[in-house]
Parts: structure tokens; sequence; C-alpha cells
């Protein structure tokens, strides 16, 4: 259970244990106990398990053929930028239905190049528009949970590009000193 007041969020765990007597229960013992160190720990946990993922997937991107990466970045990028105008202006279950696909299209692509991460995080998205049974009442109503998915998957790629950036320059400064 988690409790709130101005400043502090505590996490309490609560345990019974009935007391019988003559098949009644007599008593009711009530324990509760402060899980806020090991829930803050665990959420420092995953998001440094996240964190440690991405720069994993970042070092194979090695790996990954350029010309292809490059492709990647620019389609996405485009779709990305579909994708939020869709969700600006749905009007109507093929809108859902386009953003749907292009998202898909999106994970399929990651998923491709094993860009796991962003494959993940398309597929969550994904997730929430099918939890959504394709309403757009619904949709409309969740498009900053949307947004904030989608936020993620571009964020990614703007990881991705600063790489590429900084890998420009470490091999021009090597492949300079390797000629001079």
């Amino acid at each position: 259970m988690e409790y709130r007041n101005e400043n502090h969020i505590k996490y309490l765990s609560f345990r019974t244990k009935r007391i019988y007597k003559d098949n009644e229960i007599k008593e009711l013992i009530i324990t509760v106990a402060d899980v806020s160190e090991a829930v803050e720990l665990e959420k420092q946990l995953e998001q440094t398990a996240e964190q440690s993922k991405k720069q994993m997937e970042m070092l194979n991107l090695i790996e990954t053929d350029p010309h292809l990466l490059k492709e990647f970045q620019k389609q996405t990028l485009k779709e990305i930028i579909e994708i939020e105008n869709n969700l600006k202006t749905l009007k109507s279950e093929e809108d859902i239905n386009r953003l749907y696909s292009t998202i898909h299209s999106i994970k399929g692509n990651a998923s491709m190049l094993n860009l796991n991460y962003i494959s993940e995080k398309a597929h969550k998205m994904e997730d929430a528009i099918v939890a959504l049974n394709f309403d757009v009442e619904k949709t409309k109503e969740n498009y900053i949970d949307l947004s904030a998915m989608l936020y993620n998957i571009k964020e990614r790629i703007d990881d991705i590009n600063v790489l590429i950036e900084k890998t420009k320059v470490f091999y021009e400064c090597f492949s300079t000193k390797r000629n001079a």
C-alpha cells in the first residue's frame, strides 16, 4: 500500500492473522511493515537495468549496416511525425488503425535491426492502443500517455544520432592521425 503526505511517500505492507477459538475468529493480529526502502531500491534497480540495456544496445549499433540504420532513422522520424499528427487529429477508428499500423512498422523495422529497446517501446504502445479497444474517445483521453510512449521512441532515435555524430568525430580524428 502506498501512503502519501505532502513531502514523502511511504510504502507499507500489511499482514493479518486470524486467531480462532471454537471455529470462530476471536482475535485478529495485524502487522504493518514499512517497506519504503525496499520499494525505492527496487525502482532504482529497474532504472539502472533499463539504462544498462539501452547502453548495451548502443554498442550493438556498431554491427548494424550503416545504410540500413540511416534509412531506419529517416523513416522512423517521418513515422513519428505522422503518429504525432494522427494523435492530435483522431476522428475515426480508421485513424487509430493507421496509428497502430505505423507504430507496428516502427516495431518491425527496429526488430529487424536488433534495436530491441525501440521495438519493446513500440510494442508497449501497440498494447496500449489494443487495451483502448481502438476506441476514439478512449484514445483521445490517453493522448498524454501515448505521446509519452512515442517520446521515448523519439528520444532513442535522438540518442542514436548523437552516437553516430560522436563516432564520426572519432573516425575523423583517428583517420587524420593515421594519414599524417
